[in-house]
């Protein structure tokens, strides 16, 4: 149906004593009836009525001024009669207490039960006071003892048409080291075993790297036809079978007894090069399998240049250098 120019879904409660049409009968065509409608009203795609209460509590003396403003909604419960409820943040004496609010409950017939809360608790253990309210054109008042003071009260409702909040875009889930390096030309990730005479390419494809047949790891330069090595790990006269870029950085050529005849930790400190401790210190507690979608790593860069680069960082691509060929 039509509601105020929007279309909305109203699901109608009608009491047990107002089915048999005993009892007093609230009040029709008032703001309160209004808002309370509006408020039970239900939301659908196009969005659905927002109700604001305002309360103003003041002390006889004016000593003490309370002011709650929020949303309130259908209480969903009709014994009793129709009711708008929520817990409102409050001020007091127009200080902005965070900790400070009102449960608050506003009936059909004018009726208010309310309690004021500290930090979620009720202030001082004090249970809920209800008050007859006296329904005006534009408000309710009431007045009475509150909490052991004489008090004068108006309430205030206001609504409004809100659409839905519109649904969250999901982001794109964060790629993990390992992906990056997948896809980027030229990178190695961890824990790679090299190939014997597969040529690992830089992007450009005018340098590569290769763990040879004879146990060499060499980087090659394509010049026409013809390839000219550029740099090798001298592991052709040791028997090198195996080549790895292991978890902590390291590229290392094993024998075939599984021991180290080169690696790159041992390169940058065999030409006492000043950054071979940094490159350890970085290793330590190394996950490059954790959950996180950058964890601390390392990659190997076959560059465009022809300098073979060990990096090292928390996003591939962008990290430092910890050795290099070069």
């Amino acid at each position: 149906m039509i509601w105020d120019g929007k279309e909305a879904n109203i699901t109608i409660y009608l009491s047990p004593m107002q089915v048999k049409g005993g009892g007093a009968k609230p009040a029709g065509g008032t703001f309160l009836d209004d808002a309370i409608i509006k408020a039970a009203t239900k939301w659908n795609d196009k969005g659905g009525w927002y109700v604001t209460a305002t309360v103003t509590i003041k002390t006889r003396d004016n000593a003490q001024r309370f002011k709650a403003v929020g949303r309130v909604i259908d209480s969903g419960v009709k014994v009793g009669g129709f009711s708008l409820t929520g817990r409102l943040p409050m001020t007091v004496n127009d200080s902005g207490e965070a900790s400070n609010s009102l449960d608050f409950r506003l009936f059909q017939d004018g009726r208010i039960e309310m309690r004021r809360m500290v930090a979620g608790k009720p202030w001082l253990g004090r249970p809920s006071a209800t008050y007859k309210g006296v329904v005006n054109e534009n408000h309710v008042f009431a007045e009475g003892n509150w909490n052991g003071a004489e008090i004068l009260m108006r309430v205030e409702l206001a609504s409004d048409f809100r659409k839905p909040d519109p649904a969250p875009i999901p982001s794109a889930p964060k790629e993990t080291a390992a992906e990056i390096i997948a896809k980027t030309p030229g990178l190695i990730a961890v824990n790679t075993v090299l190939k014997r005479n597969k040529p690992y390419y830089s992007p450009d494809k005018t340098h590569y790297l290769v763990f040879q047949a004879d146990g060499n790891l060499v980087v090659y330069r394509i010049a026409g036809t013809a390839s000219k090595a550029v740099w090798n790990a001298g592991t052709n006269k040791s028997s090198g079978t195996k080549a790895v870029f292991q978890k902590d950085g390291n590229l290392v050529v094993y024998n075939w007894i599984n021991n180290a005849v080169w690696d790159s930790y041992g390169d940058m400190k065999r030409r006492n090069e000043k950054g071979w401790t940094d490159y350890l210190d970085f290793a330590v507690g190394i996950d490059s399998q954790g959950a996180t979608p950058f964890p601390k790593t390392f990659w190997l860069s076959m560059q465009n240049d022809g300098n073979l680069v060990v990096y090292g960082g928390s996003k591939p691509t962008e990290g430092y250098p910890y050795w290099s060929s070069r």
